[in-house]
């Protein structure tokens, strides 16, 4: 393979090899690493996106995440060691999570928007 050409030129993970002065192309696949890490930020990226143009899903990702801990919470049988009923747990959690759940993603979405609005600023120039 001394007179080979090498092109990389595709969008996917292909090396192109040429042992001819490129009348004829072989390609070479380059086997990629799955990043789960990014896989989840790009996904949380896109949540936070969704949010952020749909304010209404914040309520129903409160309330999904909170119907779980009322049937947690329901069951892990806090009524013998507490001085309320099951069902006051169950809905005081329900309401506690909801809460903490719809206050953290207003403050996510308050911090974000801050951010845009600080890059936009920045590119003004305020030498008058």
């Amino acid at each position: 393979m001394r007179n080979a050409g090498y092109a990389y030129g595709s969008s996917s993970s292909e090396l192109f090899i040429s042992i001819d002065g490129g009348n004829n192309w072989q390609i070479i696949s380059i086997p990629q690493k799955e990043n789960k890490l990014e896989n989840l930020m790009t996904f949380l990226r896109i949540g936070n996106l969704a949010l952020t143009i749909y304010p209404i899903l914040n309520f129903l990702v409160a309330l999904i995440i909170a119907i779980p801990a009322y049937i947690l919470f329901g069951n892990l049988g806090l009524e013998k060691k507490l001085p309320f009923s099951k069902l006051q747990i169950e809905t005081g959690f329900l309401f506690l999570v909801f809460i903490l759940v719809s206050v953290g993603l207003y403050i996510e979405q308050a911090n974000s928007i801050g951010e845009k609005c600080a890059k936009e600023i920045a590119w003004f120039d305020y030498d008058f």
